[in-house]
């Protein structure tokens, strides 16, 4: 029986159009679009995380970095092909992913709950979780495919409880692979939604069928290729992902606590509060009854959100990692929105509750997007700090080109450095001073120059002034003002140039 069929759904003539298949196909897209052209076009710079990817890109490598595996580089690696280096690229990946996701448990929430308006509820509350709806626009790479991944893996799985199929068997190894591909922390996803699924016959009996060895299969091969390949680059991933979550670990249990609560109700902010603060300040209990489907599914959920969070604590309390971030927790508690309206269906709600919540997402989507636009027109230090965003790397571009030629090899500080570098010369080899896994192959050419600006960290500025003493020679400054119609006192950035004899091992 399908979990859809649980519950009378509402005629067509009642349900308003924002609840509708094509109302919430039609906004989800026009939010992430409105992103996008607000990344493509009001943006002078690329995003710190997306720099660093940037950097990575500038050939097809089998790994770029033990931390994070490829998949996202190499579907980077040929957008740029045609949408060149910049932002278009980035934004094309990160909202398609991101978009996709949310679509993706739009159909497991047709699934699992009966009425229309609130599975758009549980679409558009993703909104509310503050890693996709604010921190996705800044930081977020490897993250979006993973969230892909996890929704694609949930509805396979709604799909095998109602029907197997051999095909849907594969389907799910396939899906597993590419979330491994994506980012590591798939991996704790399925750590924590296998004992969920365990609990539940329905998906038990999914998981005990001889068919699912079919899933394995597929899923473990090209993994097993590309673990091999990158211990033949001489890469410990095993290694890298180990020490990287035992980070912090000399914190005392308060400070680990402190970290714990900051990361948890860090990522599951606004919505949470806003969904108790609507639907659950005196709730009663509705008399109707959800279908076997509907409690399974629920019942799922519940399990894999306890398990993650069980996770979170022994990560964080007992093994000590203290420097984690909220959008780590995609992995352990990404089904949060689905979940919590699929309990608001089991009590009594009202049309004002619905419409309450949905002006909550559309406020603090609106107030998003102004800071997103805003610093574009008005970058003020007191508005938005370095505003990265801003930063007018674009103008300083064709500057660069100017002096240097089209394609250049360029020496950055660091892979952020790298990646603004090449978004602004597309040509450009770019190579960094601080040791980094990746290193683009050689190439030859007639110029080369050491480039930085007046914000190099520490690291990268250590490395800058033993770069300059060993290469004497004339520093020419590049001064570049910013795009700023909103602003009365000009803001510029400074950028020093030092030309290096391009057979210098160096530009090599």
């Amino acid at each position: 029986m399908s979990a859809a069929s649980a519950a009378p759904a509402p005629s067509s003539a009642a349900t308003p159009f924002w609840a509708t298949s094509r109302g919430v196909h039609l906004i989800a897209g026009l939010y992430f679009l409105i992103f996008a052209v607000i990344a493509i076009t009001l943006h002078s710079s690329l995003g710190a995380d997306d720099a660093a990817e940037n950097y990575n890109v500038q050939s097809l490598a089998i790994s770029y970095t033990p931390r994070n595996p490829p998949l996202y580089d190499w579907i980077l690696f040929l957008l740029q092909r045609v949408l060149g280096t910049g932002p278009a690229g980035f934004a094309v990946l990160n909202y398609g992913a991101i978009c996709a996701c949310v679509l993706v448990f739009y159909r497991v929430a047709r699934r699992v709950i009966g009425d229309p308006r609130l599975q758009a509820l549980a679409t558009f509350a993703f909104s509310l979780l503050w890693d996709i709806g604010h921190e996705a626009h800044r930081i977020l790479t490897h993250s979006n495919l993973m969230i892909v991944a996890i929704a694609a893996t949930v509805l396979i799985l709604l799909h095998l409880a109602e029907r197997a199929t051999l095909w849907r068997y594969a389907l799910l190894g396939i899906v597993m692979a590419l979330g491994v591909l994506s980012k590591f922390g798939y991996l704790a996803f399925i750590g924590t939604a296998l004992p969920a699924a365990l609990i539940v016959p329905a998906y038990r009996r999914v998981l005990i069928d001889r068919r699912i060895l079919v899933t394995l299969v597929i899923a473990a091969v090209p993994l097993a290729v590309f673990y091999a390949l990158t211990l033949s680059l001489n890469q410990s991933i095993v290694g890298e992902v180990a020490g990287y979550i035992s980070v912090g670990r000399d914190a005392s249990f308060g400070g680990r606590l402190i970290a714990l609560g900051r990361a948890y109700f860090g990522y599951i902010i606004p919505l949470v509060p806003v969904a108790l603060a609507v639907f659950f300040i005196r709730p009663k209990r509705a008399n109707r009854e959800p279908s076997p489907g509907q409690s399974d599914f629920r019942r799922f959920a519940f399990y894999q959100l306890a398990f993650g969070t069980l996770v979170a604590v022994v990560w964080i309390l007992v093994l000590g990692s203290t420097q984690v971030k909220p959008r780590y927790f995609h992995a352990l508690l990404l089904m949060t929105p689905v979940f919590l309206f699929c309990v608001v269906e089991l009590f009594v709600w009202t049309r004002r509750q619905t419409m309450i919540f949905l002006g909550l997402a559309i406020f603090s989507a609106s107030a998003i997007i102004v800071e997103q636009a805003g610093p574009r027109f008005l970058p003020s230090e007191a508005l938005c700090g370095q505003c990265r965003p801003s930063t007018p790397y674009a103008q300083l571009g064709p500057l660069v080109e100017a002096r240097l030629g089209p394609a250049p090899t360029l020496v950055t500080s660091i892979r952020t450095a790298a990646g603004f570098m090449r978004a602004a010369v597309p040509g450009a080899r770019i190579v960094v001073l601080v040791d980094s896994p990746y290193r683009p192959p050689p190439r030859p050419t007639d110029t080369c120059a050491l480039i930085w600006d007046e914000d190099t960290q520490a690291e990268g500025a250590r490395r800058i002034a033993s770069a300059v003493a060993a290469n004497p020679g004339e520093i020419e400054d590049i001064v570049v003002p910013w795009f700023q119609p909103w602003l009365s006192v000009q803001r510029t950035t400074r950028w020093h140039m030092l030309r290096l004899d391009p057979g210098s091992e160096l530009c090599r």
